[in-house]
């Protein structure tokens, strides 16, 4: 008589996609599981109706004030939150993404980070610095 009935055929399944995926790296194919996940909806743009583009003169001054809260604050935040802000962080800081995407199964955290990093390609800095310091305080108003 038969033991496990179908989920004993889905454990069995699992276990043999599991083992193609492992010979599949041992022979160096890494398979980009948080592409299949997530990245099947497509990059999210950031854009923002009310951030400035330049036009406020005090903009770096509050990007610094903002800076300086959320390295504060860091603790306190969820990740995604941590993850979007550093990413406009460093769209303001250092301008476009010419990191080459992470490669690998266990690192879906730098991926996630770059793939933000990514989607926020070709706003200004004046622009990323004032939608940092709004995403913050939206953060800050939330705890």
């Amino acid at each position: 008589m038969p033991r496990g009935g179908f989920g004993g055929f889905l454990a069995g399944l699992f276990n043999a996609l599991m083992g193609v995926i492992c010979v599949l790296m041992s022979f160096g194919i890494k398979p980009d599981v948080e592409y299949m996940a997530v990245g099947l909806l497509g990059p999210q743009r950031y854009a923002s109706s009310d951030a400035s583009s330049g036009s406020d003169p005090g903009g770096r001054t509050q990007f610094m004030k903002a800076e300086a809260a959320w390295m504060q604050m860091k603790e306190q935040l969820s990740g995604k939150a941590c993850r979007e802000l550093w990413a406009l962080h460093k769209q303001a800081t250092e301008g476009d993404c010419r990191v080459p995407k992470p490669a690998g199964v266990f690192n879906g955290g730098e991926k996630e980070q770059w793939r933000l990093w990514m989607s926020l390609q070709g706003i200004p800095a004046e622009q990323a610095m004032a939608m940092f310091a709004e995403r913050l305080q939206r953060e800050e108003d939330s705890l």
